[in-house]
């Protein structure tokens, strides 16, 4: 079955949340902001998250939960590309990107939106595995 990716719904938040903290994400619930977070599904699964949450004035941070699948950089890159539009959609100007469920970030991020432009900032989270 090929993966699907959707925004989240609030009724939803509660699963994805225990999915990210599969992957080493450890989200904080109120500050999630189902309009600028996705989920990766394959069927009913989540295989993949991205978990935004609004700060203040125009910025954000994505928090990215990639799970165990099998060619993750594709769909990493997929998901980052269309949560930095939902988040340049809702007008926001700087992206914190933190990454969680790999040790090394996907090779495609450099061609991925905003990452050559200064705006965004990446980070590995090298404790989950």
């Amino acid at each position: 079955m090929p993966v699907t990716i959707s925004q989240l719904r609030p009724e939803g938040l509660q699963v994805a949340i225990d999915f990210a903290k599969t992957t080493g994400c450890t989200p904080e619930p109120d500050a999630i902001d189902p309009q600028v977070s996705l989920l990766a599904l394959d069927g009913e699964a989540i295989v993949a998250a991205v978990l935004g949450s609004l700060g203040a004035g125009r910025s954000c941070r994505l928090d990215v939960c990639i799970g165990k699948i099998d060619d993750p950089d594709q769909l990493t890159g997929e998901l980052v590309n269309k949560a930095l539009m939902k988040v340049h959609g809702a007008g926001i100007r700087r992206c914190r990107i933190n990454h969680h469920g790999r040790e090394d970030l996907p090779a495609d991020w450099p061609s991925a939106n905003w990452t050559d432009q200064g705006d965004t900032e990446t980070s590995a989270d090298s404790e989950a595995a």
